[in-house]
């Protein structure tokens, strides 16, 4: 599935929990300096006041309800829970506390459960790499077993209904893109590769009896896959696309029961995925229902296909329906809270589904509906416990600009708090990465003290490139394309200028990852409209960055960003690259980064870096490196690091003025 594979990692959660625990350690004494973390470099920067740190506390107690796993044969809620280790969950009666039913006794980046639960798959990043080694755990001997070598990346694995076989998304280090691999997690020497591909690939179901398995081929992130349908026994592959150049978006593909048909999303036929089926014997896609003006970005078959669930992105927004399959009868879901549904699941029983609901100003939940139409009965299993969260939470509106020069029509999020302001608000601008994904009302609880404190408001673009806006919307920043993405920002900052309560001279650009490399290319762009600029993990020349890409990834990545060995597209990349243009950046930079990234490799900071220093040479420049963090700073050192944000934003942009030293 498209979402499944983003480059985003269970470990966050981690190391979310870990700054939970810091924030206990803050100690009653708010005089002197917040001491940095041990693993932290740090050059430029101010000292971070413990007083900092006590005000942001009454805000690291909030955390996202957990995300929804499945359900027990007796129609019970389970939960996924990642902490010091994973565990799951389950609620046996709404608002009520979970109760444990495996605590996993390994660390792992993720696990796996097979559906009677009696085996469960995890991986591991056994050579710092983030490469993930595959290891089978029983749970009644308590045994691991390692499927997978030292040094090879084993990810997205999933298990055949009859929990026999395993197939799961595979490289080796020598391998160019990615490669499906089958295997007896019980007999690990029975193992074989059933598809190759050049670009990132991922198993994402099997049919009911275990012989088929389809694999989504991801040409491009965004709206170009291929759909195969592979006989690991025979090594029979199948392409259900007209052709290899007819690729599109194609997401939640599901077996029928008796193994006939292939259920999915698609937008095929338009710019929006629509719920589609395709006949495996004569390879013929009929369009089920289609919704013209939104992506069916969740469909799930209930288990005795009777009814599908769908969600609707209708503009960022998720909107439930049951679609009655037989009748074609449609029924909406309407008093639930404008957020953003994930996780979805029926329960075994087909009568409800469970899911998780974001939204700004509601903490994070977890509810069921039933799909009775009689009722349609909407209960709340799991909130944010937090007293004070409801006067916290922010106000969240949806806001539109046009692009400049073509006047196209961009959408965002703007968050500011429910309080009064005395003078027009400081604005973030965050970018998000992907740089295929999107932004939602869905709330960074990183924002409150902005928020709450600084009487600072945070906009959350999604410009082109993004998902949710039709498929040439997020075509549209591919390749030759990409400054397009640039024009969409000078858009905002011209709406920014007329909106009476902002304060269009104190603007700041955040971003992590792809968003870091927007926000740092949107500064050198436009230096005049910007007061500070912050970036983690990000790239900062798309060349380099595709001449460093590890082997599994790079194929994909070129058809996002255009191939760097083609002289006249490598030519184009560097017109586009940051330290290229460094002596533009005048204003205050913060940079952070980990030393054992492997996507986004520590090296495109300090290229920066040094271009900085070289052209611009007095231009504050705070800088940040974590060891041993990946793509993105971890635990303690990410706290580290949100509240010298806050010391960064209040110098260069709150004061603005007064000093840029």
């Amino acid at each position: 599935m498209r979402t499944a594979i983003k480059l985003i990692f269970c470990l966050a959660i981690f190391f979310a929990f870990q700054a939970k625990e810091l924030s206990a350690q803050v100690v009653n004494n708010t005089a002197g300096a917040f001491p940095a973390p041990d693993g932290l470099t740090l050059k430029g920067t101010a000292e971070v006041p413990m007083s900092l740190a006590k005000a942001t506390e009454r805000y690291n107690n909030y955390y996202q309800a957990s995300p929804v796993e499945g359900w027990t044969v007796d129609n019970k809620i389970i939960v996924k829970e990642f902490g010091r280790t994973a565990s799951l969950l389950t609620y046996r009666q709404p608002e009520v506390q979970p109760t444990p039913i495996l605590t996993f006794p390994l660390p792992a980046y993720d696990i796996y459960p097979s559906d009677d639960r009696k085996n469960y798959l995890y991986n591991q990043d056994t050579d710092g790499k983030l490469n993930y080694r595959m290891f089978v755990w029983n749970h009644e001997s308590k045994q691991s077993v390692a499927l997978t070598d030292i040094g090879t990346r084993s990810v997205q694995p999933i298990w055949s209904p009859s929990g026999k076989y395993v197939a799961y998304s595979f490289s080796a280090p020598d391998t160019k893109g990615m490669e499906i691999a089958w295997q007896n997690p019980f007999k690990p020497e029975e193992k074989r590769i059933v598809f190759s591909s050049p670009y990132m690939v991922q198993a994402v179901a099997w049919s009911k009896d275990d012989r088929f398995v389809a694999v989504e081929e991801y040409v491009n992130l965004a709206d170009m896959t291929r759909l195969w349908l592979i006989e690991p026994q025979t090594g029979k592959k199948t392409l259900l696309n007209k052709s290899e150049k007819d690729a599109f978006g194609i997401d939640d593909v599901q077996f029928s029961t008796d193994g006939k048909y292939i259920y999915l999303t698609s937008n095929s036929t338009g710019e929006f995925l629509s719920f589609e089926r395709i006949n495996l014997s004569t390879k013929e896609w009929t369009t089920i229902y289609k919704n013209e003006a939104a992506d069916i970005e969740i469909a799930r078959l209930s288990p005795d296909e009777s009814k599908a669930a769908f969600v609707f992105n209708d503009r960022g927004v998720s909107r439930l329906v049951f679609y009655d399959l037989k009748t074609g009868k449609l029924e909406s879901v309407s008093k639930l809270n404008p957020g953003a549904i994930t996780n979805l699941e029926w329960s075994p029983d087909s009568k409800q589904v469970a899911f998780n609901l974001d939204y700004a100003s509601e903490a994070s939940s977890i509810y069921t509906v039933a799909a009775d139409s009689s009722s349609l009965q909407i209960t709340r299993w799991a909130h944010e416990p937090n007293k004070d969260a409801d006067e916290n939470l922010p106000l969240v509106e949806r806001i539109e600009w046009q692009s400049k020069p073509d006047g196209k029509t961009i959408g965002g999020w703007m968050f500011k708090s429910k309080k009064s302001a005395a003078a027009p608000r400081a604005v973030i601008i965050e970018f998000h990465g992907g740089p295929s994904e999107e932004s939602r009302p869905v709330l960074n609880y990183n924002d409150l003290y902005y928020l709450n404190d600084l009487d600072t408001v945070v906009i959350y673009p999604n410009v082109r490139g993004s998902r949710g806006a039709g498929k040439s919307f997020s075509l549209g920043d591919n390749g030759e394309f990409r400054a397009n993405q640039l024009n969409d920002v000078a858009g905002l900052l011209d709406w920014i200028k007329k909106q009476p309560d902002l304060d269009a001279n104190r603007v700041m650009l955040r971003g992590f990852s792809y968003g870091g490399y927007l926000a740092l290319l949107a500064a050198a762009r436009f230096p005049d409209k910007i007061a500070a600029v912050s970036a983690q993990a990000a790239p900062t020349n798309l060349a380099t960055l595709q001449a460093n890409d590890p082997a599994w990834r790079v194929g994909t990545s070129r058809t996002e960003f255009g191939d760097e060995t083609n002289p006249q597209t490598k030519q184009a990349l560097e017109k586009i690259a940051v330290p290229n243009m460094a002596s533009n950046l005048k204003v205050p930079i913060l940079l952070a980064h980990g030393e054992l990234d492997t996507q986004v490799p520590a090296s495109e900071a300090r290229q920066l870096i040094a271009a900085v220093e070289k052209q611009s040479p007095n231009t504050p420049l705070w800088t940040v490196f974590g060891k041993p963090d990946k793509h993105g700073l971890g635990g303690v050192r990410s706290f580290y690091h949100s509240l010298l944000e806050i010391v960064f934003f209040e110098k260069y942009v709150l004061r603005r003025g007064e000093t840029n030293k």
